[in-house]
C-alpha cells in the first residue's frame, strides 16, 4: 500500500470519528452537554482526545517529513540549515541579554509560581522577538532604499 493512501486513509477515520462524535453532540443538546458530567465524559474527551492524536500525527509527519528531505537532498537544505542557525544564534544572545530578576510585580500578577528561571525564558522570548523585529524592519528599509538607489 502507497504511504498516500495509508495517509488518506487514516485522515478519512480521523474525519469519520470526528464527525460521529459532533452528530452525538448535536443529538444530546448543548444544555445536557454543560450540566451532565457524563456525556462530557462521553463526548467532550474523546473529541479532545482525538485533537491531540491527529496534533501529534501532523507533527510527528511533519518533522520527519523535513529530516527526510534534509537527508535525501542535504545541499539544497543548507539555506534552510543556516536559517535556523541563526535563529539559534538570536535566541543565545536573547538569552543572554534577558535578566532572571523576578519583581513583586510578577508574583502579584501571576496566578503560577514565577521563578528566576521562568523569568529569564520569558525575557529570552521578548528579547529574540524584538531582536528578530527591528531586523525585519531594518531588512524593509534597506531594502527600499537600495531599490531607490538602483532606480
Amino acid at each position: 500500500m502507497k504511504l498516500e493512501k495509508l495517509g488518506s486513509y487514516l485522515n478519512y477515520l480521523i474525519i469519520a470519528i470526528a464527525v460521529v462524535i459532533y452528530v452525538l453532540m448535536l443529538v444530546k443538546g448543548e444544555q445536557t452537554l454543560k450540566v451532565d458530567e457524563a456525556a462530557q465524559n462521553a463526548l467532550i474527551n474523546p473529541a479532545i482526545g482525538l485533537s491531540y492524536i491527529a496534533l501529534l500525527i501532523g507533527a510527528v509527519l511533519s518533522i520527519g517529513f523535513a529530516f527526510f528531505q534534509i537527508a535525501t537532498h542535504p545541499k539544497q537544505a543548507k539555506g534552510a540549515l543556516i536559517g535556523i542557525g541563526g535563529l539559534v544564534v538570536v535566541f543565545v544572545l536573547g538569552y543572554a541579554i534577558a535578566t532572571s530578576e523576578v519583581t513583586p510585580e510578577m508574583i502579584e500578577m501571576s496566578s503560577t509560581e514565577v521563578t528566576e528561571s521562568t523569568s529569564k525564558m520569558v525575557g529570552a522570548g521578548l528579547m529574540t522577538f524584538y531582536i528578530l523585529t527591528i531586523g525585519a524592519i531594518l531588512a524593509v528599509v534597506l531594502s527600499s532604499v537600495l531599490k531607490m538607489i538602483k532606480s
